[in-house]
């Protein structure tokens, strides 16, 4: 069990992941010493990891790319999870990858659509092929950078909020992780060979020290500091601090997928602030004529029906929405 001031803590650390322990404290109107005490007690507990995220984008990358649906349950788990790994190891574009007995999603980001047909054709050579996807059931979606909005990704602060009870005016405060505002640039060539590993290094581990980093790359320690620095003042990387919802009880997210009647319908919903998909909604993505919305912190099957009815009344009610909408429950990971 969490006492009020580890819950307000793993809110704040989870909403302001750039800000200092000082800062955050002082938004969130506790001490220094009890922000510091909750903080070690939380990560002790293991009730938060950070990651950076980088800019695809600023790398020369055009596409987010979502796959998802069902799975053919009658596969053994080990067989599975090795089709998996080999999927993984072949598309190493995949970032996020989850399957389970009977659904699977996978975001990816790529340069171009010659990668995504790539990408594409392996999933099919691979996991069609040994029978562990229904074809027919499975969607991708492709968004292009330029063309998409990110509305939230792997935002949980909003959701701690609500399962706290903590009633923080959480609305949004204009900052955007670098995923979600960077334009589509392809600045690799301004990297060299070193800073491209410290680069990846920091992605691969994000708590690795700068000594840790100077040793790896044979830079000095306080030009590893500045690299940090630059990649967080140029957008290159953005830290995101992400909850285990899991140890709090909340196991599942729902995922759901809708069409736009017309590309007007997409900019009249991004206007309506009633639906993003409520404090549930830890991404939402939209371009084109598609809508990607996936619910997290779900504890039990009967509260993502009552999500997807919640969600669904919603769009009905707009009626901007072609057919019925895709959906499907997976496990938080």
């Amino acid at each position: 069990m969490l006492g009020k001031t580890q819950k307000l803590v793993l809110y704040g650390v989870v909403k302001y992941p750039e800000l200092t322990d000082r800062e955050v404290a002082r938004r969130l109107g506790v001490t220094a010493v009890s922000f510091s005490q909750a903080k070690n007690a939380l990560a002790k507990k293991g009730l938060y990891t950070t990651r950076y995220i980088p800019a695809m984008q600023k790398l020369g990358h055009e596409l987010l790319y979502i796959s998802f649906g069902n799975l053919n349950p009658s596969i053994p788990d080990e067989t599975r999870d090795n089709i998996g790994k080999v999927l993984n190891h072949e598309n190493v574009e995949n970032f996020y990858t989850v399957l389970e007995s009977s659904h699977s999603i996978n975001i990816a980001s790529l340069r171009n659509y010659a990668e995504y047909t790539r990408n594409r054709a392996a999933f099919e050579s691979i996991c069609v092929a040994a029978g562990l996807v229904e074809e027919e059931t499975f969607r991708h979606i492709l968004f292009p950078f330029e063309e998409s909005v990110i509305q939230r990704f792997f935002d949980f602060a909003p959701l701690l909020n609500k399962f706290f009870g903590l009633g923080r005016e959480d609305v949004f405060d204009g900052k955007k992780t670098v995923i979600e505002s960077a334009i589509v640039e392809d600045r690799q060539g301004e990297l060299t060979e070193m800073e491209k590993l410290v680069f990846y290094l920091l992605v691969k581990h994000p708590s690795i020290t700068d000594m840790a980093l100077s040793r790896i790359s044979g830079t000095s320690r306080s030009k590893v500091s500045k690299l940090r620095r630059r990649f967080k003042d140029e957008e290159f990387l953005s830290r995101l601090n992400i909850p285990n919802v899991k140890a709090l009880g909340l196991e599942m997210m729902g995922l759901f997928h809708v069409k736009m009647r017309t590309l007007k319908s997409l900019n009249s919903w991004r206007n309506a602030n009633e639906v993003t998909g409520g404090p549930n909604a830890t991404v939402v993505i939209s371009g084109g004529r598609e809508l990607i919305v996936i619910a997290g912190g779900i504890c039990n099957f009967d509260t993502f029906t009552t999500r997807r009815d919640e969600l669904l009344s919603q769009y009905r009610k707009i009626g901007l929405f072609e057919g019925e909408p895709h959906y499907g429950l997976l496990s938080m990971h």
